[in-house]
């Protein structure tokens, strides 16, 4: 493992500052886990784009698509990341959960009512609580954006209600949460790295997989799997990290342009998130796949088998203070 990790560092160093010879301007990337055609890649590409900008040219960005400088496997991502091999990623916040246990907060099935309660929850003092956790990690949190919720795609039949999801073989992220949940409800939840998800699809070892809509958009899904079912399950976020060390190397005006980049890829999302979203579904209906709404009674089957396992689930967060105010947030929150 540690031989791994030094070839995935070296590779990495190689890529964190590419510095012309006549222009002497760095070249910094940016690691996102999808393709040049998805919706975080053009979120990043806003960003560096800004963030250049407002730099005065003397910082330059290039997205690396496809988890390219950590071979598709999201938790090592995270680890470069900290460790400084990674200058910047954008990554779901599901994945930081295998290092700090509380980011499973955001997955906890049914907790948020829509968009924009999750987008209110991330910007509040408990989201910054939250995303603060990664300091620890020797990241820095420059943006967090809510994503489109969780559907579940499948091979075989829709899933609208929690009799669909028995035995079912479900692609889950290698989250424990994910497991457990899946598992109450029936699933036969696989934990499988996302590089591996299309093949394993293909050839029938997965029937099904859960993600926000422009995944299996993006990942071509449609070539095999024929229904979506917008079950809504979950939620996630984007997290935009910068490796500490790195931002601290920055001068004031470089780190303040980032910050600036940053805080406007919140607007920017907020503007672009719903209409993506249906795009995304009326691209996978021209692919052939049936679309799957839920009606309000199938989605209180699944809220009310979600809520009673909230007592168990919360173990896996370890932060009974913040999943308490959390859970109080949401009560509380206006409709």
């Amino acid at each position: 493992m540690r031989r791994i990790l030094t070839c995935f560092a070296s590779l990495a160093a190689a890529c964190l500052l590419c510095c012309s010879a006549q222009a002497k301007v760095p070249t910094v990337t940016i690691s996102v886990p999808d393709p040049v055609n998805s919706y975080v890649y053009q979120i990043a590409a806003k960003f560096g784009q800004s963030a250049s900008t407002y730099a005065d040219g003397t910082l330059t960005f290039k997205v690396i698509p496809d988890g390219t400088l950590y071979n598709g496997n999201s938790t090592l991502g995270a680890k470069l990341l900290g460790s400084g091999d990674l200058p910047i990623m954008l990554m779901a916040s599901s994945v930081y959960a295998n290092l700090l246990p509380s980011f499973n907060l955001l997955a906890l099935p049914f907790l948020f009512k829509d968009q924009e309660q999750l987008s209110a929850y991330l910007q509040s003092e408990l989201g910054t609580r939250l995303y603060n956790k990664l300091n620890r990690l020797g990241i820095t949190v420059i943006a967090r954006l809510p994503r489109s919720f969780r559907v579940i795609t499948s091979s075989v039949k829709p899933v609208t209600c929690p009799e669909d999801l028995e035995n079912l073989r479900l692609r889950v992220p290698n989250n424990a949460l994910f497991v457990d949940f899946f598992q109450s409800l029936g699933a036969s939840p696989v934990p499988m790295d996302f590089a591996e998800v299309y093949n394993a699809l293909q050839l029938g070892v997965l029937e099904a997989q859960e993600n926000p809509i422009d995944v299996p958009c993006d990942a071509r899904f449609y070539e095999v799997q024929k229904y979506v079912s917008l079950t809504n399950h979950m939620a996630d976020a984007w997290i935009l990290g910068i490796n500490t060390k790195f931002f601290e190397s920055l001068t004031d005006k470089q780190r303040q342009a980032l910050q600036k980049a940053g805080d406007e890829l919140h607007g920017w999302n907020a503007e672009k998130l719903q209409g993506n979203t249906q795009e995304k579904i009326r691209i996978l209906e021209r692919h052939g796949m049936q679309i799957n709404e839920l009606t309000p009674q199938q989605k209180q089957q699944f809220s009310e088998l979600a809520a009673g396992s909230y007592a168990h689930l919360r173990n896996l967060i370890e932060d009974n203070e913040l999943f308490d105010a959390t859970l109080k947030f949401i009560s509380t929150a206006k409709p």
